[in-house]
């Protein structure tokens, strides 16, 4: 028997990107006897609207997921993950420090004594010469990167200055870098620099398997809640894989339960910690639906089983929370 439990968590400021602004993250817990999965669509990151999983949760009938929507299908089929993706395993992640503002470099050094290695930006919120002149006056810490998060905000006359002007920095990589993608177009940009690009938002539309065959970019992001859960995502990364590309698991501001299960899908497709994933999003919530994975030094230590989801019934963002 299926059990859709809503929550509705406040974030502890605004979430902003290119796309808009997040004050509230709103879905449900799905329960299946002792399993657990999260649906928490966000439309911005490629997801059905809420009204759409709601209609699409309360509708299935047991039988195949294949036709759900995405949000509503990785929670579904999260409630099968702890009969896959059981092991112990160690997640490396980056600090989501969200956008461009006046304490960026206080943050990025807080980061940086707890122990991560990436901190994760995200550009199109301010002006684009604006961001860049910021990002050019940082001295970063011994050992640290940038991971920018562009969210197609810039043109291919930006972009191609941005990689120019941003090689004396330590750059991870830099994702979604163009307003209008296409596989050309992404492969031009990334024959101009060292710079791994990576594709998050255009994967459904350009589609994955024109995106790997083209070696459009160098990294896949993958989102169990916009792929439609952590088997797509599993099966993405080995195509991937084949042909040289790495995958990187990041969230979209769900529920602990979802991040526990983005975790363990991480360390599915990265079993030997290479990649650095995007799983801290939680400390963005002023309140959970239960505690997320601890990181520590910049890392998920994943114990063999799975966490036990019981303490999410208890949680005041569940017992508070109205239907959508």
């Amino acid at each position: 028997m299926l059990t859709v439990i809503p929550y509705s968590l406040p974030l502890l400021r605004p979430w902003t990107t290119a796309r808009g602004v997040l004050h509230t993250r709103q879905g449900w817990l799905v329960r299946v006897g002792d399993a657990w999965g999260d649906c928490a669509p966000m439309v911005e990151a490629g997801t059905e609207s809420h009204a759409q999983a709601w209609a699409a949760l309360t509708s299935w009938d047991g039988g195949t997921t294949e036709e759900l929507p995405a949000a509503a299908r990785c929670a579904i089929e999260s409630v099968r993950l702890p009969h896959r993706f059981g092991g112990a395993g160690t997640v490396r992640v980056n600090a989501a420090l969200g956008a461009i503002d006046d304490a960026l470099a206080a943050s990025i050094a807080d980061a940086a004594d707890a122990g991560f290695q990436i901190v994760k930006l995200k550009l199109g919120v301010r002006p684009w010469a604006e961001e860049l002149t910021a990002l050019e006056a940082l001295s970063l810490p011994e050992g640290m990167s940038l991971r920018l998060d562009v969210n197609e905000a810039w043109t291919m006359a930006q972009a191609s200055d941005a990689v120019q002007r941003l090689r004396p920095l330590a750059i991870d990589c830099i994702e979604d870098p163009l307003t209008d993608p296409s596989c050309d177009a992404l492969a031009a940009l990334q024959a101009q620099t060292s710079i791994p690009l990576a594709a998050d938002a255009c994967l459904s539309r350009l589609g994955v398997d024109a995106l790997i065959a083209a070696k459009a970019v160098r990294r896949l992001i993958l989102k169990p809640m916009v792929q439609g859960g952590p088997d797509r995502c599993v099966a993405i990364a080995a195509r991937a894989k084949a042909e040289g590309i790495a995958c990187i698991v990041t969230t979209v501001v769900e529920s602990a339960c979802g991040v526990w299960l983005a975790a363990r899908t991480a360390a599915e497709i990265d079993p030997s910690a290479e990649q650095t994933h995007g799983l801290d999003t939680s400390r963005w919530l002023c309140e959970d639906t239960g505690q997320p994975p601890p990181i520590v030094r910049g890392r998920i230590a994943l114990g063999g089983g799975f966490v036990p989801f019981d303490e999410f019934l208890q949680s005041p963002a569940i017992r508070l929370a109205k239907p959508i």
